[in-house]
């Protein structure tokens, strides 16, 4: 039982570390991408 429970938690473990991992990149690649999409938005306010 105790070892079942262990690999759970280091499932959940390994889990969040790849949400958070894949999070931390979407963050990073994001301000990449979004000037881009004002720009256009901009012009046609103006």
């Amino acid at each position: 039982m105790a070892q079942s429970q262990a690999s759970d938690a280091s499932t959940s473990l390994h889990d969040a570390s790849e949400a958070s991992a894949s999070a931390a990149m979407s963050a990073s690649t994001a301000p990449r991408i979004i000037p881009l999409m004002p720009r256009p938005v901009g012009h046609r306010n103006e």
